[in-house]
């Protein structure tokens, strides 16, 4: 009977040291401003494949259920290019991306007297904000810091998934239920 309970506890055994090596969810928040422009933003996620330890740089797209949002009151629409983050130890230092703006402002009649596009650039830790006007052809140039709030940094220490507690829990009762046989 042994000959049958060994490759059981066996597969048993492998199952468990495979289901420990799933991915662990690291949940973050964070929330940032431009300073000198009024301009926010925040990031929040519950899962990404971050650890919290070191220099790591993640794109927006890499994180599944992310929930980023970014606010300018001085533009009407923002087209943006693609968001890029990156932390230290835990915490948000730089987000990466570009936004551009088109406004259309109308005379005391009520024409549109050209447009004007407004791009900014969020380069880690700085901003530029860059106004050009079609009506003048003069451009006008912001800088300033990004300031950066965490919430809830990355957690280092990884929180096991739910389909890990299982599979240590089956196989631990799997072992003990077997180890009166093997005696």
């Amino acid at each position: 009977m042994s000959k049958v309970f060994r490759p059981t506890s066996i597969a048993i055994i492998s199952l468990v040291g495979l289901l420990s090596l799933s991915r662990a969810t690291h949940a973050a928040s964070f929330t940032f401003h431009l300073d000198g422009i009024s301009a926010q933003g925040s990031l929040k996620f519950t899962s990404s494949s971050l650890t919290g330890v070191g220099s790591e740089s993640i794109s927006l797209d890499q994180i599944p259920d992310a929930k980023y949002s970014f606010n300018v009151s001085s533009f009407y629409s923002i087209q943006s290019s693609s968001t890029s983050f990156t932390f230290l130890n835990g915490q948000l230092n730089g987000v990466i991306v570009s936004y551009s703006s088109p406004k259309y402002p109308i005379n005391s009649q009520g024409n549109p007297i050209g447009w004007l596009t407004y791009y900014l650039y969020l380069t880690g830790n700085n901003w530029k904000l860059t106004k050009w006007s079609s009506a003048t052809g003069n451009t006008t140039t912001q800088t300033g810091a990004i300031s950066f709030q965490t919430l809830e940094p990355i957690a280092s220490n990884p929180v096991p998934e739910p389909s890990t507690a299982l599979g240590v829990a089956l196989g631990v009762a799997g072992i003990m239920g077997l180890r009166p046989r093997f005696r």
